[in-house]
């Protein structure tokens, strides 16, 4: 638990239909089938609902807010614009480590990077993160672009 820095609380309501939030293995969520060494996530019960967020390996620490699919969908879609910004494969790669991209995108969104995590961005914020990555890869911004 030592290296989550700033854990969420453990969700027990959902925050888009009230219903009771469980921890289960993975396998309630996709069809009867487990993915992962730490399959667990919290998840609404609501069966209109579903919203769920993973857990942290090893603990039952979040990893992020519950998110319905339209936010799973945009978390998905947006994050890799910002990977391409520090992954050593990609041929975009403007700095040399995760966290130094967390730091300046943090900066560029005006929040402490302590909050600056993909999985606690909403809608808006999904999309304001993807434009400015998109945006940085254009004009060769950061440390490998000096």
């Amino acid at each position: 638990m030592s290296k989550v820095k700033n854990p969420l609380p453990v969700p027990t309501e959902c925050r888009y239909c009230g219903a009771e939030v469980r921890l289960v293995t993975n396998d309630a969520i996709y069809d009867g089938r487990r993915y992962g060494k730490w399959p667990y996530a919290y998840l609404c019960q609501n069966s209109s609902c579903r919203a769920y967020v993973g857990v942290h390996p090893k603990t039952e620490i979040p990893l992020g807010t519950l998110a319905n699919a339209e936010l799973r969908k945009a978390r998905n879609d947006c994050k890799p614009h910002f990977e391409r910004l520090w992954r050593r494969d990609s041929p975009d790669a403007i700095f040399s480590s995760r966290d130094e991209a967390y730091r300046w995108l943090a900066g560029q969104l005006g929040i402490p990077a302590s909050q600056c995590h993909w999985g606690w961005f909403e809608l808006d914020m999904c999309e304001l993160a993807a434009a400015i990555c998109k945006e940085a890869r254009g004009s060769g911004y950061g440390c490998r672009g000096l």
